[in-house]
């Protein structure tokens, strides 16, 4: 799942470190934030490493565990089907690693 966006990065001490248009790939592990350009390779950011996420006012923002602080905004008029995609992508996930798998409890 992509969908365009901006995106800025913060410091833990709240400098902005980056701030870049481009998109967001969800995957089921995570998702990767890519600025426009053939030559940016982007940040790869896993579900695992998020601390804390809120949503507000179309509006994504989350920390990581270095502390880093991104900010997701300008997703038109798709923000609500991205929320849904990324909210579900990262409870299958959370669902995984709390110990099942394919719908089924896993054997201690």
């Amino acid at each position: 799942m992509i969908y365009n966006l901006k995106y800025k990065k913060f410091n833990q001490y709240k400098k902005l470190i980056l701030e870049k248009e481009g998109e967001i790939i969800i995957s089921k592990d995570g998702f990767q934030l890519k600025g426009k350009g053939a030559g940016d390779v982007g940040e790869t950011i896993s579900f695992s490493d998020i601390k804390e996420w809120k949503s507000q006012d179309e509006l994504v923002s989350f920390s990581i565990v270095s502390r880093d602080k991104y900010v997701l905004s300008n997703f038109g008029n798709l923000f609500s089907d991205f929320l849904r995609d990324f909210v579900k992508a990262r409870n299958e996930f959370l669902l995984k690693a709390l110990f099942m798998t394919d719908g089924e409890l896993v054997n201690e």
